[in-house]
């Protein structure tokens, strides 16, 4: 809801919001502006809005620009790996710009298993980017047991030695966000247009034990040096509620000038 005060607009913050904002300030000492207090109120009210904030596993929104301030999961703000917040490795670049990998080291492990958290071959995976070889935005796995977007301009699913799943971009993009569900197509939105042309055929019945990482597939010896601004681990969702997110998402680092 937004209030007005003698002409000016005053936003009605949401309590996660709120709560999201207070820990960072109280254990990273870390006072955020005024813009990057709506960009955070902006993405946890609209994904509420939506109807998908039940659904996220993991959401990181990568604002204050310092490797702690960055490492916070959303949905869960414990300092623990059950809380599935991101402990940073290698070489990386933390500013109010986001994350940016140096495409040899440097990567973030979630410690989210997607078989662990019960999602397995029905799963929500996305990220914002603006800079860089985008290759590995986020991903799990290697070889027969994988997924990640972004892969060398394609979402990629590959699980227990099905057919490699790949769902092709052929651009590159600021917002590529990935629905997978074993029974249904999977289906990509990238700056929201919708694409669900596969290339083969597979029955994937889950992707292999290993935890997700930002900037690398974790399990394959391979980083990315792109820019991130936003990831988000979920359950599948539908094609709307993918497309909502997608623009959620991306639009909020127009609050942040990211774009």
């Amino acid at each position: 809801m937004i209030l007005l005060d003698k002409g000016r607009l005053l936003v009605d913050f949401d309590k996660d919001a709120e709560n999201i904002i207070k820990i960072i300030r109280d254990v990273d000492g870390v006072m955020l502006t005024e813009p990057e207090r709506l960009y955070v109120n902006h993405i946890v009210s609209g994904l509420k809005g939506i109807g998908v904030w039940t659904k996220i596993k993991a959401l990181y929104g990568f604002v204050g620009g310092t490797a702690a301030t960055h490492k916070w999961n959303w949905k869960d703000m414990r300092d623990a790996d059950n809380a599935f917040r991101i402990a940073w490795i290698g070489t990386l670049i933390h500013n109010n710009l986001g994350i940016k990998g140096d495409g040899l080291t440097g990567e973030g492990n979630t410690f989210l298993n997607a078989n662990a958290v019960g999602l397995g071959s029905k799963i929500t995976l996305g990220a914002t980017s603006n800079e860089g070889d985008q290759q590995f935005l986020i991903g799990a796995g290697s070889g027969p047991t994988s997924i990640c977007a972004l892969f060398q301009g394609s979402c990629h699913y590959d699980a227990n030695g099905a057919s490699n799943r790949n769902y092709s971009i052929g651009k590159s993009t600021k917002s590529t966000f990935f629905s997978y569900n074993v029974l249904n197509n999977p289906y990509v939105n990238f700056d929201h247009i919708t694409n669900y042309a596969n290339t083969t055929a597979g029955t994937p019945t889950g992707i292999g034990n290993t935890t997700f990482g930002i900037l690398r597939r974790r399990g394959a010896e391979q980083w990315s040096n792109a820019r991130i601004t936003s990831c988000i681990i979920a359950e599948v969702t539908t094609q709307i509620e993918l497309n909502n997110i997608s623009h959620i998402m991306n639009t909020a680092q127009g609050i942040l000038g990211r774009k």
